[in-house]
């Protein structure tokens, strides 16, 4: 971390990159009025600071990964557009496979693309994220905001139904503040044991409008310390990984192991 966190390595500020703000024109990008529409049309109160994060990941994705693989991976998509939204910003141009349980959140990811009309092609899974199998072919793995969600999964706590959390904030407070007594380390390397695949991964996390709204910042700053675990034990397996920021947001990056050998450290 900035504070000089113990084994977390230099992070680097990807606001700094001198092409973070031209890499991607929020004004102009593809699909900017589409989004609008269904913003107006649902009602939904804030679009433009949801069209920033949703250019920010365009940056992002253009900035770490600019040549992106056939295939992209997103885990526990959720009713989150964000994804779906980035790659159609930046041009992308494959397969972008959707996963997850809830089957009605895939049938929304393929009314937006539908929506869209992109030039990637969307595949729908619904199964479990933490079981999914990645097969040989290249692919890139990403995830928005779904760490705390990955958590929740792999550390079922009694009486604590996570899945009714999310329209009850004193059950997600309570959640978060038992969670805290188990050792970050071991949060830590249960998500490493996940990540080790030789695919590249790129997961985020921040400060949501639910978390900002019923004061879960602690539960934000325990994600964040997870994520940097996560990276000290990737990097100690022989895997380039890194933390990264821009603005409040935070990204666990790693590289395709075989790009670390061909291109050396950035």
């Amino acid at each position: 971390r900035p504070d000089g966190r113990p084994g977390g390595g230099a992070i680097r500020d990807l606001c700094l990159h001198p092409r973070w703000r031209t890499v991607l024109d929020e004004s102009t990008a593809a699909g900017r009025d589409i989004f609008y529409r269904l913003c107006e049309r649902i009602d939904y109160d804030d679009p433009g600071e949801m069209w920033s994060r949703i250019c920010t990941w365009g940056r992002v994705l253009r900035l770490v990964e600019p040549a992106l693989p056939p295939r992209v991976v997103e885990l526990g998509c959720g009713r989150s557009f964000k994804i779906v939204f980035a790659l159609t910003a930046i041009g992308y141009t494959g397969e972008l496979e959707t996963v997850d349980l809830d089957v009605t959140s895939l049938e929304a990811q393929a009314l937006v693309h539908g929506y869209l009309r992109p030039g990637f092609v969307l595949k729908r899974s619904a199964q479990d994220a933490t079981t999914l199998r990645l097969g040989d072919e290249p692919c890139l793995i990403v995830g928005n905001h779904f760490v705390d969600d990955l958590i929740a999964d792999l550390f079922p706590l009694a009486g604590i139904p996570y899945a009714e959390a999310y329209s009850d904030p004193e059950l997600h407070r309570r959640y978060w503040s038992a969670l805290a007594v188990v050792d970050e380390g071991e949060v830590a390397r249960r998500l490493a044991s996940i990540f080790t695949t030789e695919a590249p991964l790129l997961l985020n996390n921040y400060t949501s409008r639910f978390e900002r709204a019923h004061g879960l910042e602690d539960k934000v700053g325990f994600v964040d310390d997870v994520m940097s675990g996560v990276a000290d034990l990737l990097r100690s397996a022989g895997h380039h990984a890194e933390v990264l920021v821009s603005g409040e947001e935070r990204w666990l990056y790693k590289r395709r192991r075989v790009d670390c050998s061909e291109r050396g450290p950035r």
